[in-house]
């Protein structure tokens, strides 16, 4: 299962939740780095293209 969130924030210690033990924050440039490299999962590569098709984003 996958779960894949867009968040804008400026402050990246607003996650305090017990139930998460580690969160990384990617730029839109380093996951398109690294895609169809072995770094992801499929599924989520699948839900990222997903997301941005639905967010409308689009290529600097």
């Amino acid at each position: 299962m996958v779960f894949v969130f867009v968040a804008i924030h400026e402050d990246l210690d607003f996650i305090p939740n017990k139930e998460v033990d580690d969160v990384k924050f990617w730029t839109k440039n380093a996951i398109e780095t690294n895609l169809r490299k072995e770094v992801f999962t499929p599924n989520f590569e699948i839900e990222y293209e997903r997301i941005l098709k639905k967010l409308k984003i689009k290529d600097n």
